[in-house]
């Protein structure tokens, strides 16, 4: 682990400890390949691949660590080291990651991917608001993450199960989630997060669980999860919202703009020509949740 840490950090301003490593790499819910490149002792670059499932059944490959030490980039490492862990793989439908803006054209060239920018949504006005009549919990071993919507094979949309949840919220090395529900069920995951270099602070609605065609529970159970972290101290709340789209129009009506900072950019590469339609990111959802960046 002090190999891997040490790559890491070296290509990121926010440091992060080992326990956040262990927890995304080795403490995962389905086993992970990671394929590292050395330089005699030294890590000089990694890949490797989560799997998760669409909600229409396709095997997703979540591209894991694509990290090739500044020194040694622009060399073909990273070419080389995707081959190899993708030989090892046989039974992926798609290739998929959020990759931040400095890697975009490296990512694009080796990989082959198409890019969307993510759908950002932030809250700045002074606004406040009043409990809707929601219930807030903090995300432990004994939280229960059901689902709260029939799927819809028009949507492509990670299948956030109650056992990736758990692992995702209740068992974070250093982020605490708080669930704010409805008495209905309908349940949004939220977090406080500071950053480390600016220490500006911002309160992300990171999960939706509802029925995304029912907008008037959508907005009640968004204006729930505004109101609790209002009521933390975070002026500034984020999430995330595909145009075009029922969840856009509520959370515009609440008072959401569309972020001007680029954060990260969803990649998608299709292995199966089969399912090229994937490609038609207007019948993508996707949430903060998707990116294990919040």
């Amino acid at each position: 682990m002090p190999l891997l840490t040490a790559l890491f950090n070296s290509l990121f301003l926010v440091q992060k400890p080992e326990s956040f490593f262990l927890w995304q790499s080795f403490e995962y819910i389905s086993p992970v390949i990671i394929m590292g490149a050395f330089y005699g002792d030294e890590l000089i670059g990694t890949f490797g691949i989560q799997k998760r499932t669409l909600n229409n059944g396709l095997v997703c490959g979540q591209a894991h660590w694509p990290a090739i030490a500044p020194e040694w980039q622009g060399k073909s490492i990273f070419s080389e080291l995707t081959k190899i862990v993708l030989a090892r793989y046989n039974d992926l439908d798609v290739l998929f990651n959020f990759f931040p803006d400095r890697a975009k054209k490296a990512v694009e060239k080796s990989l082959d991917m198409k890019m969307l920018d993510t759908p950002e949504m932030i809250l700045n006005s002074p606004e406040s608001f009043e409990n809707p009549g929601v219930i807030v919990s903090t995300a432990a071993a004994k939280t229960t993450f059901k689902k709260h919507e029939a799927e819809k094979l028009d949507i492509y949309a990670f299948d956030n199960t109650p056992v990736y949840r758990l692992w995702r919220y209740a068992q974070h090395p250093f982020y605490a989630y708080d669930v704010v529900s409805l008495d209905s069920g309908e349940y949004a995951v939220v977090k406080n997060f500071t950053d480390p270099v600016t220490r500006d602070t911002y309160g992300d609605i990171v999960d939706i669980e509802c029925d995304h065609g029912d907008r008037r529970t959508m907005k009640k159970l968004i204006i729930g999860a505004c109101w609790h972290l209002r009521a933390q101290g975070m002026d500034d709340i984020t999430t995330w919202a595909m145009p075009d789209t029922e969840l856009r129009e509520v959370v515009e009506e609440i008072g959401f703009k569309k972020g001007k900072q680029k954060q990260y950019y969803f990649g998608l590469k299709v292995i199966d020509s089969h399912h090229d339609y994937l490609y038609d990111f207007s019948r993508w959802r996707l949430q903060q949740c998707d990116s294990q960046k919040y």
